[in-house]
């Protein structure tokens, strides 16, 4: 028989308290109840700063007091039996009610069979690619590049005749996505304008971007699925620029400097 000194039981909870806790903490850290932190609870939690103590909020979301002394969130969980910790940031930069989303979005990458760390590795893989590719990311390069081979004017110029027509169309979309119906919508505004040397001069950057982009093998200059050849896109639109023109190309050859 043990016998319980009262005095332990009343401060710590003795070891059956003891026990009880630790059970209720399992609980909490595989599958328990959420939702039972505050932010009051946590700031005080946080304020002890003891290294590698965990707070617990439920279905194995918990925060833990790192050796940089920082409260970070993470969630503990269990695929293919082995256990793994998914770390989501640090309190009170990530807030609870964000803890409790990102939670949610770790259970339902579980749901699929998905391993939610390498599911996210995956996705920050994909959206550094995608900035890296982008069109203006793409057309900004081959404007470094041909910074070299152009006058100081003709390349401000023509820089600036992008930022103007062409980036608030196409400068966020990946190159790769971008069709010929695309590029023809976003010269219609310099269409309207009637600047035939200024949307003439575009098309010529635009097709130098998009062979640019081919040497890095970013796409296929022949899309597989429009059949098109944004060399030939450059020559329709253009002759179609002369035809719509309705004053000499020398009356307006001012616009690719305009401000």
């Amino acid at each position: 028989m043990v016998f319980l000194n009262p005095a332990l039981a009343k401060t710590s909870g003795g070891i059956i308290g003891g026990i009880q806790a630790k059970s209720n903490w399992i609980k909490n850290m595989v599958g328990g109840t959420s939702g039972k932190l505050t932010d009051k609870g946590i700031k005080s939690f946080i304020a002890r700063k003891v290294i590698g103590s965990k707070l617990a909020d439920g279905q194995g979301l918990y925060l833990l007091i790192t050796r940089a002394k920082t409260a970070s969130w993470r969630i503990k969980y269990r695929i293919e039996g082995k256990e793994k910790s998914y770390t989501i940031g640090t309190y009170p930069q990530s807030s609870l009610a964000q803890a409790r989303l990102e939670l949610k979005e770790v259970k339902a990458s579980l749901n699929k069979g998905r391993d939610p760390v390498v599911a996210r590795r995956i996705t920050m893989a994909q959206a550094a690619a995608h900035s890296e590719s982008t069109f203006r990311a793409v057309a900004e390069e081959w404007f470094a590049m041909k910074e070299k081979e152009w006058s100081l004017t003709h390349h401000t110029k023509s820089k600036r005749a992008f930022e103007r027509d062409i980036y608030k169309a196409l400068g966020e979309l990946p190159i790769e996505s971008i069709t010929p119906s695309v590029i023809a919508k976003a010269i219609e505004t310099i269409n309207k304008r009637d600047v035939l040397e200024t949307a003439t001069r575009i098309l010529q950057h635009l097709n130098g971007v998009f062979r640019y982009a081919q040497a890095k093998g970013l796409f296929e200059m022949v899309d597989s699925t429009t059949k098109c050849n944004f060399e030939q896109l450059v020559k329709e639109a253009k002759d179609v620029l002369v035809s719509k023109a309705s004053r000499p190309a020398s009356q307006s050859s001012h616009d690719l400097s305009t401000p």
